[in-house]
């Protein structure tokens, strides 16, 4: 019974969604919206990052991800958010696993930011 509800709501927010889109006429990318210059950006950077995360999959960087490379993937973020190896990713641990993930990026962050600084404030 619940799995219905949900199912109801979840396909009656997409209809709300598709209707509230086409009565306000949101342009799309290939109704002019890519001319403004914010949508240029983000185009850019999503590509930037969809390059980043394929050849982060790519193991053997032959330009292909296979079944394999993907589930390998797969099984090193799922052990990576298993912070207790149960074998069972609880909502606390993607949580806790989630925050890591992003502190350490954080810090990779500012590390290359001082490295940049410290370049660029060097002897002429």
């Amino acid at each position: 019974m619940k799995y219905i509800i949900l199912v109801a709501t979840l396909a009656g927010l997409c209809t709300t969604g598709i209707t509230y889109a086409q009565e306000t006429q949101v342009p799309t990318l290939e109704q002019g919206a890519g001319d403004r210059p914010f949508a240029k950006r983000f185009k850019k950077r999503l590509g930037k990052k969809a390059e980043h995360m394929f050849s982060k999959i790519d193991a053997n960087e032959d330009g292909q991800v296979d079944l394999n490379e993907f589930l390998a993937n797969s099984e090193e973020r799922f052990q990576r958010m298993d912070i207790n190896g149960d074998g069972f990713v609880t909502l606390a641990e993607a949580k806790e696993s989630h925050q890591a993930q992003r502190e350490e990026y954080r810090a990779a962050k500012r590390a290359r930011r001082e490295a940049a600084e410290e370049e660029g404030s060097g002897p002429s």
